[in-house]
């Protein structure tokens, strides 16, 4: 792959292709655009030569799985069943009632 290096902190990252980020970004953004159902991730694959500077950000940042999802609904369940009238439940009486309410869901 490349390797980001710099000799010191005052001068920018560049890649051992000598590439710098805003002439990467440059030849990224004269790309034409892709169509709205198209999947970015196949977009990378195809391109990643080309653009392998923001390759290894679109790697990172489109690669990542979206699992805080159900911790987030997990999150807001327990939220509507703790409230002001049952701020004094024990910890297990809130498992029992978010589980019994998600069992119900189904």
């Amino acid at each position: 792959m490349f390797e980001l290096s710099s000799d010191s902190d005052d001068e920018p990252l560049q890649a051992s292709l000598h590439t710098t980020w805003s002439d990467a970004f440059i030849c990224f953004r004269s790309e034409p655009q892709i169509e709205i159902d198209s999947c970015p991730l196949d977009w990378w694959r195809g391109h990643s030569v080309a653009h392998q500077v923001l390759a290894m950000l679109a790697l990172k940042y489109l690669g990542s799985l979206a699992t805080s999802v159900p911790s987030e609904r997990l999150f807001s369940m327990s939220g509507h069943v703790v409230n002001k009238n049952r701020a004094s439940l024990s910890a297990d009486s809130v498992n029992e009632l978010v589980c019994l309410n998600n069992w119900l869901k189904k």
